[in-house]
């Protein structure tokens, strides 16, 4: 989100509510890397992906241009303060998306 990267841990299949929320967790420098790339592969600075593990190496299996923030420490207020930074941004006659993040530095 806007370059800042977080993780939520989920058990698979979710059963409950709880479930649903996981549990955040800091995402190593490994996890950090793969994220950038999948954001900057596709030009985009706001997705969520879901990554599963075998014998200890990342496998990204879905990439969502607007996924679930549920269980992110401060999501909505994360994401509120995103959309008005953009337009504000926007207001200005800037880039929805500040110079210097994924989706801006796709292309350049």
């Amino acid at each position: 989100m806007g370059g800042a990267l977080f993780g939520v841990r989920r058990p698979w299949p979710l059963r409950t509510y709880e479930d649903k929320l996981g549990e955040p967790f800091r995402p190593d420098a490994a996890l950090r890397e793969l994220g950038e790339r999948c954001g900057g592969a596709f030009g985009i600075d706001l997705f969520s992906m879901d990554v599963i593990f075998s014998r200890g190496q990342p496998y990204v299996v879905d990439i969502n241009k607007f996924g679930s923030y549920m269980g992110v420490p401060d999501g909505p207020r994360l994401l509120a303060d995103y959309f008005a930074a953009a337009v504000y941004r926007l207001r200005r006659g800037e880039p929805a998306t500040p110079r210097g993040t994924l989706a801006n530095e796709v292309g350049s």
